[in-house]
């Protein structure tokens, strides 16, 4: 058996003569073999639920899994990150619905752009919906609103960008305006089109009336 003084977080690894052991600093290759491979991961200055980790191997699925259990026992988790047989990741303990190959459970921040180059699209399925009314005076919340261009002050990028001010447009459509955990207002854009599309009819109506009243 090797000295174990001076060799603190080394392993102890076959040396490559195959006579023998030696410690080494790191290991070029660690292969885990079973039929339920898995390393556990905890952290001894943390107490409860928390600072505890599982990787594992099963079913031809690897998981990256979260203790919520109190005993550290894993007897209750979370599967943060799941790579599954059909190679799709499910983050956030997200069900396989095998049809994307990402798919992520809870709400998602990027610092930066986010870029899709087909389609990104929104759940809009009348049979999730309930007490639907129609928008009301939409060509007035339309006036209300103010287009502006501007320069973000938070990045580098000097570029100009088009939009609205969030604390404008909460006076005009609430709805559209959310306020993050960091107090700062965010803009679903998206929800501006039914207000436009309604406002567009409104206007719509008010021509035919011109129309019919010249005629």
């Amino acid at each position: 058996m090797p000295a174990l003084a001076g060799n603190a977080n080394k392993f102890l690894a076959v040396n490559s003569a195959a006579n023998g052991v030696a410690w080494v600093q790191s290991l070029p290759t660690l292969t885990m073999s079973h039929t339920q491979p898995l390393v556990r991961y905890v952290e001894t200055d943390q107490a409860g639920a928390v600072g505890a980790f599982q990787t594992q191997v099963e079913g031809g699925a690897y998981a990256l899994l979260r203790n919520t259990a109190a005993a550290r026992d894993f007897s209750t988790n979370v599967a943060e990150h799941q790579v599954n047989s059909a190679g799709r990741h499910l983050f956030g303990g997200a069900a396989d619905d095998v049809l994307y190959k990402f798919i992520f459970e809870g709400s998602m921040r990027c610092n930066g752009a986010l870029v899709a180059t087909v389609n990104v699209t929104y759940t809009s399925d009348g049979r999730l919906k309930e007490d639907v009314k129609p928008i009301e005076q939409a060509l007035s919340k339309v006036e209300r609103m103010r287009g502006v261009s501007y320069v973000r002050n938070d990045l580098e990028d000097r570029r100009r960008f088009v939009g609205v001010i969030a604390q404008e447009m909460r006076s005009v459509l609430p709805e559209a305006v959310q306020e993050g955990s960091d107090g700062y207002l965010a803009v679903d854009y998206g929800a501006l089109s039914p207000v436009l599309i309604e406002a567009l009819k409104e206007l719509a109506a008010r021509v035919r009336q011109l129309e019919e009243a010249r005629a």
